[in-house]
């Protein structure tokens, strides 16, 4: 099995950034244990993209916006067998740093 994961950062005025990472599996051997007796199978490559931002709040010192989407595009793919990994999910929240 292989896999690789590029990430691309931009990073703007007083720690803001824009974070693009994806991220290629490639097949790998797993075991279905849901069968009897146990059967080994071959798990299909995905490519997953993720999105993240930090934005500063001007004028709050240590303040900042900050969201993430996790896999953009809605890969559908399983980790492990009979285990599919959820869609596109947002996170937004807001960082303190002294």
């Amino acid at each position: 099995a292989y896999s690789g994961t590029l990430s691309v950062v931009h990073a703007f005025g007083h720690g803001g950034s824009v974070r693009v990472v994806g991220m290629r599996v490639g097949e790998r051997d797993d075991r279905d244990y849901a069968a009897f007796p146990v059967t080994a199978l071959v798990l299909p490559a995905y490519t997953k993209v993720d999105l993240s931002a930090v934005a500063p709040r001007s004028g709050t010192s240590g303040f900042a916006l900050v969201a993430r989407v996790d896999n953009v595009l809605g890969a559908r793919y399983e980790e492990i067998v009979h285990f599919r990994a959820p869609g596109a999910i947002g996170f937004i929240g807001v960082r303190f740093e002294r």
